[in-house]
Protein backbone atom coordinates (compact mmCIF):
# COMPACT_ATOMS: atom_id res chain seq x y z
CA UNK A 1 0.00 0.00 0.00
CA UNK A 2 3.23 2.43 0.96
CA UNK A 3 4.68 1.23 -2.31
CA UNK A 4 2.08 2.72 -4.35
CA UNK A 5 0.93 6.22 -2.76
CA UNK A 6 4.83 6.29 -2.94
CA UNK A 7 4.99 5.59 -6.79
CA UNK A 8 1.73 7.73 -7.22
CA UNK A 9 3.90 10.83 -5.28
CA UNK A 10 6.74 10.34 -8.00
CA UNK A 11 4.38 10.11 -10.89
CA UNK A 12 2.82 13.18 -9.98
CA UNK A 13 6.16 14.69 -8.80
CA UNK A 14 7.45 14.02 -12.59
CA UNK A 15 4.52 14.99 -14.02
CA UNK A 16 4.77 18.67 -12.46
CA UNK A 17 7.89 19.03 -13.32
CA UNK A 18 7.68 17.81 -16.95
CA UNK A 19 4.70 20.28 -17.30
CA UNK A 20 7.67 22.87 -15.78
CA UNK A 21 9.65 21.85 -18.38
CA UNK A 22 7.07 21.97 -21.27
CA UNK A 23 5.92 25.19 -20.42
CA UNK A 24 9.32 26.73 -20.07
CA UNK A 25 10.36 25.55 -23.33
CA UNK A 26 7.10 27.03 -25.23
CA UNK A 27 8.00 30.26 -23.47
CA UNK A 28 11.46 30.15 -24.42
CA UNK A 29 10.81 29.40 -27.95
CA UNK A 30 8.26 32.54 -28.10
CA UNK A 31 10.69 34.52 -26.64
CA UNK A 32 13.22 33.50 -28.47
CA UNK A 33 10.86 34.24 -32.03
CA UNK A 34 10.00 37.39 -30.81
CA UNK A 35 13.55 38.17 -30.34
CA UNK A 36 14.66 37.36 -33.61
CA UNK A 37 12.02 39.29 -35.10
CA UNK A 38 12.88 42.79 -33.03
CA UNK A 39 16.13 42.20 -34.55
CA UNK A 40 15.40 41.89 -38.56
CA UNK A 41 13.37 44.75 -37.36
CA UNK A 42 16.21 46.85 -35.73
CA UNK A 43 18.52 46.15 -38.99
CA UNK A 44 16.46 47.45 -41.18
CA UNK A 45 15.48 50.79 -38.67
CA UNK A 46 19.11 51.00 -38.71
CA UNK A 47 20.00 50.67 -41.90
CA UNK A 48 17.40 53.24 -42.92
CA UNK A 49 18.71 55.94 -40.43
CA UNK A 50 21.96 55.39 -41.87
CA UNK A 51 21.15 55.99 -45.28
CA UNK A 52 18.83 59.20 -43.64
CA UNK A 53 22.09 60.56 -42.06
CA UNK A 54 24.27 59.90 -45.54
CA UNK A 55 21.78 62.02 -47.34
CA UNK A 56 21.77 64.96 -44.14
CA UNK A 57 25.44 65.02 -44.67
CA UNK A 58 25.87 65.12 -48.18
CA UNK A 59 23.08 68.11 -47.40
CA UNK A 60 24.61 69.43 -45.02
CA UNK A 61 28.10 69.24 -47.30
CA UNK A 62 26.38 71.67 -49.75
CA UNK A 63 25.60 74.20 -46.77
CA UNK A 64 28.88 74.18 -45.66
CA UNK A 65 31.43 72.62 -48.00
CA UNK A 66 32.37 70.68 -45.06
CA UNK A 67 32.15 67.10 -44.44
CA UNK A 68 30.97 66.66 -41.01
CA UNK A 69 30.54 63.36 -40.82
CA UNK A 70 33.78 61.82 -43.44
CA UNK A 71 33.62 58.62 -42.17
CA UNK A 72 29.59 57.47 -42.00
CA UNK A 73 30.09 56.23 -45.52
CA UNK A 74 33.12 54.16 -44.90
CA UNK A 75 30.56 51.80 -41.94
CA UNK A 76 30.39 48.31 -43.16
CA UNK A 77 26.51 48.15 -42.45
CA UNK A 78 25.96 44.56 -43.25
CA UNK A 79 29.36 43.68 -41.37
CA UNK A 80 29.16 45.12 -37.63
CA UNK A 81 26.56 44.13 -35.01
CA UNK A 82 23.29 45.73 -34.82
CA UNK A 83 24.64 47.02 -31.38
CA UNK A 84 27.77 48.95 -32.74
CA UNK A 85 26.14 50.30 -35.89
CA UNK A 86 23.28 52.00 -33.39
CA UNK A 87 26.55 53.58 -31.26
CA UNK A 88 28.29 55.00 -34.04
CA UNK A 89 24.80 55.99 -35.78
CA UNK A 90 23.63 57.82 -32.92
CA UNK A 91 27.32 59.85 -32.30
CA UNK A 92 26.62 60.87 -36.06
CA UNK A 93 23.03 62.07 -35.21
CA UNK A 94 24.23 63.80 -32.37
CA UNK A 95 27.02 65.31 -34.27
CA UNK A 96 24.72 66.42 -36.89
CA UNK A 97 22.09 67.87 -33.85
CA UNK A 98 24.73 70.00 -32.87
CA UNK A 99 26.12 71.27 -35.82
CA UNK A 100 22.62 72.37 -36.60
CA UNK A 101 21.99 74.51 -33.42
CA UNK A 102 25.45 75.78 -33.21
CA UNK A 103 24.97 77.37 -36.79
CA UNK A 104 21.35 78.82 -36.59
CA UNK A 105 22.01 80.97 -39.60
CA UNK A 106 21.66 77.43 -41.91
CA UNK A 107 18.47 77.27 -43.79
CA UNK A 108 17.21 74.45 -45.16
CA UNK A 109 14.11 73.96 -47.81
CA UNK A 110 10.84 72.17 -47.60
CA UNK A 111 13.07 69.07 -48.77
CA UNK A 112 15.98 68.84 -46.63
CA UNK A 113 13.54 69.06 -43.89
CA UNK A 114 11.41 66.38 -44.29
CA UNK A 115 14.54 63.98 -44.33
CA UNK A 116 15.23 65.85 -41.04
CA UNK A 117 11.65 64.42 -40.12
CA UNK A 118 12.55 61.20 -41.49
CA UNK A 119 15.00 60.51 -39.50
CA UNK A 120 13.57 61.80 -36.33
CA UNK A 121 10.36 59.00 -36.78
CA UNK A 122 12.88 56.59 -37.94
CA UNK A 123 14.50 57.17 -34.42
CA UNK A 124 11.46 57.14 -32.39
CA UNK A 125 10.71 53.36 -34.38
CA UNK A 126 13.87 52.30 -33.69
CA UNK A 127 13.57 53.24 -29.66
CA UNK A 128 10.25 51.45 -29.71
CA UNK A 129 11.72 48.50 -31.33
CA UNK A 130 15.02 47.82 -29.05
CA UNK A 131 12.09 48.59 -26.42
CA UNK A 132 10.57 45.49 -27.43
CA UNK A 133 13.40 43.43 -27.99
CA UNK A 134 14.78 44.76 -24.64
CA UNK A 135 11.89 43.85 -22.40
CA UNK A 136 12.19 40.18 -24.45
CA UNK A 137 15.20 39.95 -23.92
CA UNK A 138 15.68 40.63 -20.46
CA UNK A 139 12.78 37.89 -19.81
CA UNK A 140 14.38 35.55 -21.34
CA UNK A 141 17.75 36.12 -19.80
CA UNK A 142 16.22 35.87 -16.15
CA UNK A 143 14.39 32.78 -17.95
CA UNK A 144 17.47 30.57 -19.00
CA UNK A 145 18.88 31.51 -15.76
CA UNK A 146 16.49 29.72 -13.69
CA UNK A 147 15.59 26.00 -13.41
CA UNK A 148 13.76 24.25 -15.05
CA UNK A 149 14.26 26.59 -17.61
CA UNK A 150 17.98 26.72 -17.56
CA UNK A 151 18.13 22.72 -18.66
CA UNK A 152 15.90 23.82 -21.78
CA UNK A 153 18.20 26.61 -22.52
CA UNK A 154 21.10 24.77 -22.32
CA UNK A 155 19.72 21.63 -24.45
CA UNK A 156 18.83 24.43 -27.26
CA UNK A 157 21.50 25.91 -26.94
CA UNK A 158 19.78 29.50 -25.77
CA UNK A 159 22.30 32.29 -24.52
CA UNK A 160 21.82 35.69 -22.80
CA UNK A 161 20.90 38.81 -24.97
CA UNK A 162 22.72 41.78 -25.30
CA UNK A 163 20.78 44.43 -24.36
CA UNK A 164 20.38 47.66 -25.82
CA UNK A 165 20.96 50.91 -23.48
CA UNK A 166 18.50 53.48 -24.14
CA UNK A 167 19.39 56.07 -22.01
CA UNK A 168 17.06 59.12 -21.07
CA UNK A 169 18.69 61.52 -22.59
CA UNK A 170 18.74 59.91 -26.46
CA UNK A 171 14.98 59.68 -25.36
CA UNK A 172 14.91 63.16 -24.34
CA UNK A 173 17.05 64.25 -27.21
CA UNK A 174 14.63 62.71 -29.53
CA UNK A 175 11.72 63.84 -28.45
CA UNK A 176 12.78 67.55 -28.16
CA UNK A 177 13.94 67.59 -31.76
Amino acid sequence: MIFYIVLIVIGIIFLILFSLLIINSIKLKSLNLKIIEAEKNITDVLKEKYELLVNINNIMKTKDKEDFLKDIELIEVDKISNFELNNHLTKYDKTITELIEYNKEIIFDEEEQEEFEKLRKTDLNRLAIEKYYNDNATIMNKLINIFPASIIAKFKNYKEKEIFSNKKEEIFEILKK
